[in-house]
């Protein structure tokens, strides 16, 4: 039998980053598991590994499926109605959950999965991505963050596609960043989080905002946690 015939297996292993202060306050703590639909290290054993840590770890943790928040993606890469993008974005939400659901029921503290629409749809909404957008208009700090996170994301996304128009991919970015700003910044904190878990670093926007409008009542809270993923491809042993 040739090797690329045979059913390959990852294995994986995932750590904290940066985060030997505040292990100590893990154990006391609630968490919230930041899930980027179709990316690599919210799949399969990668994911697995990242729920064990969890479980090793925290006293609680919910997991928020960014489902609908990546219909500004969607509509990006291949130019779709809102309507379109949303429904896709939504579809492709219940496919993660449904997929990777051998891995979720193994998270066994106390714990919510959610949908992006829990937030999206809420009657708060509208109310804080309005101030999200004032403080873009009137705080240049604010201001600044959140043209250096768009440029940072338009230029990976120039590096992979061509025939970017570039002004509508602006746009898009500071559509999903206020969005993401809107809900986890100011919707959030009423869940009490204290750490929000993700596979990857915080966007300086996202930092800027969470210094501007949670962190002066309350330092504890939506605190990022990055976490660093491990893995390698191993082949069944065969009888």
């Amino acid at each position: 039998m040739q090797l690329e015939n045979l059913n390959l297996y990852k294995k994986a292993k995932a750590t904290f980053l940066y985060q030997t202060e505040e292990k100590s306050n893990f154990p006391h703590s609630k968490a919230v598991l930041l899930i980027s639909v179709g990316q690599a290290n919210h799949e399969g054993a990668r994911l697995e590994a990242t729920i064990k840590l969890i479980n090793d770890n925290f006293q609680s943790c919910d997991v928020a499926v960014c489902d609908t928040l990546q219909r500004h993606t969607i509509q990006m890469s291949e130019l779709s109605s809102p309507e379109e993008a949303y429904t896709k974005s939504m579809i492709e939400g219940k496919q993660w959950v449904k997929r990777n659901k051998k891995h979720l029921m193994l998270l066994n503290v106390p714990n919510e999965i959610f949908f992006w629409d829990k937030y999206l749809k809420s009657k708060d909404f509208l109310h804080c991505k309005d101030k999200i957008v004032h403080a873009y208009q009137n705080d240049e700090i604010f201001k600044s963050s959140m043209h250096v996170t768009i440029e940072e994301f338009v230029r990976r996304y120039e590096r992979r596609s061509t025939g970017v128009n570039r002004e509508k991919l602006e746009e898009y970015c500071f559509n999903y960043l206020t969005e993401e700003c809107a809900i986890m910044m100011l919707m959030w904190p009423k869940c009490e989080y204290n750490y929000i878990i993700y596979p990857g670093n915080m966007p300086k926007v996202l930092a800027t905002a969470r210094d501007k409008f949670v962190f002066p009542y309350n330092p504890n809270l939506l605190k990022w946690t990055q976490v660093y993923i491990r893995s390698k491809i191993v082949s069944p042993t065969l009888c």
